[in-house]
């Protein structure tokens, strides 16, 4: 079958197809993951499951209409996008999250962590609304600035990048007007 007609069968939701491609690749991508990316059996199980999603979903919606490479080279592209946006979400939540706790520069006593945390969560809670959704929705809820734009009815996401930057400065601002006193 050319990859023409196979797209032809997708789009007219032919399950046969849609099977015969599930069957034929997954066990190769499931293995290349796991060696190419150190992905878990089940995990890399889902990932497969989600780029056949993407595969029927974008066919059948249009946004694939000619596929020049094989399907198996077209199949593992899909998967290493997928692989690559999981690995930044993971690393830019850790990141975010690294960054809300460090506001607090304590020393590591316990009690001392604690009642920083709570100084923050303190502050945080007595800042006007859009800069305290802005601050919780980023760094707690882990919502990306253009969420957070759709949101608040911004017009960009950079809009809300310079309104995080002032709230988080008026926040340490206020936290270090505490710890002076």
């Amino acid at each position: 079958m050319t990859n023409k007609e196979v797209i032809e069968s997708i789009y007219n939701n032919d399950e046969k197809v849609i099977a015969s491609l599930y069957h034929k690749y997954r066990s190769h991508f499931i293995s290349w993951a796991l060696v190419d990316y150190n992905i878990s059996s089940d995990d890399s199980k889902d990932l497969f499951q989600e780029v056949m999603i993407v595969l029927v979903m974008k066919i059948q919606n249009k946004k694939i209409i000619e596929i020049s490479t094989t399907l198996k080279t077209f199949i593992f592209g899909i998967g290493k996008q997928l692989i690559r946006n999981s690995f930044k979400l993971k690393y830019n939540r850790e990141s975010r999250q690294q960054q809300f706790y460090q506001l607090s520069e304590l020393s590591d006593d316990n009690a001392q962590i604690d009642k920083g945390y709570g100084l923050v969560a303190l502050e945080l809670s007595n800042m006007k609304t859009p800069c305290r959704y802005i601050i919780q929705a980023y760094y707690l809820e882990n919502l990306s600035l253009k969420e957070i734009a759709l949101s608040l009815g911004y017009k960009s996401d950079k809009s809300v990048k310079v309104q995080k930057y002032r709230c988080l400065k008026t926040l340490k601002d206020e936290i270090f007007k505490i710890k002076v006193k």
